[in-house]
């Protein structure tokens, strides 16, 4: 894990149209090891761009840039959540914790990403995702759909889709690999305070 500008600044930017993020929305990358889409997202003019991680270690080992935006938690709502490659780690049960006291805390919406299995607890469909040890989650886009829809509940709106060009496109050649689930808030929220 590197800073690597070239793919990584052009990934952040599709989040970010992706999503519709405006330049003065708090966004919160949660589990941001050593922060690199933060820093990516903070070179791209979003200011209000922080990270949160339970690793010491990657906090301790992070990307300089953004040393000051880098939290072990999250104590202020945000109106984005961006998640990559993290949710698997956790149990089922942590699953649902983290999703539900992360909803209480979002406003405009999130991005979760996600490695796939096509029916669950089976292997996952990109085989390289398997050699990771600390993968737990093995779930189809269906599965992964209906824990989040259920976290965040009524005036959301959830999105699954397959592929999301820009993110994690060394992939693409496992057409179901991955899941990129969106969540869009469809109801009026009133701003939230930091």
């Amino acid at each position: 894990y590197r800073w690597l500008p070239d793919l990584t600044i052009p990934m952040a930017r599709r989040i970010v149209e992706h999503l519709g993020i405006k330049p003065d929305d708090n966004i919160l990358d949660f589990r941001c090891s050593r922060g690199y889409l933060v820093r990516a997202l903070v070179e791209l003019g979003f200011a209000s761009t922080s990270g949160c991680d339970i690793s010491a270690w990657a906090l301790e080992n992070c990307d300089a840039a953004v040393r000051d935006r880098l939290h072990i938690t999250f104590d202020t709502p945000f109106d984005w959540l961006l998640s990559k490659d993290v949710f698997e780690h956790m149990t089922p049960f942590e699953l649902e914790d983290a999703l539900r006291s992360l909803s209480a805390q979002t406003a405009k919406g999130a991005l979760i990403v996600v490695p796939l299995s096509e029916e669950p607890n089976e292997a996952y469909v990109v085989p390289e995702y398997e050699q990771d040890i600390t993968h737990v989650i093995r779930w189809p886009i269906w599965k992964w759909h209906r824990a989040i829809q259920r976290a965040y509940g009524v005036g959301w709106s959830v999105c699954s889709q397959y592929q999301l060009h820009g993110v994690k496109d060394n992939y693409a050649h496992f057409p179901r690999g991955n899941g990129f689930i969106t969540v869009r808030s469809i109801t009026s929220r009133p701003p939230l305070k930091g």
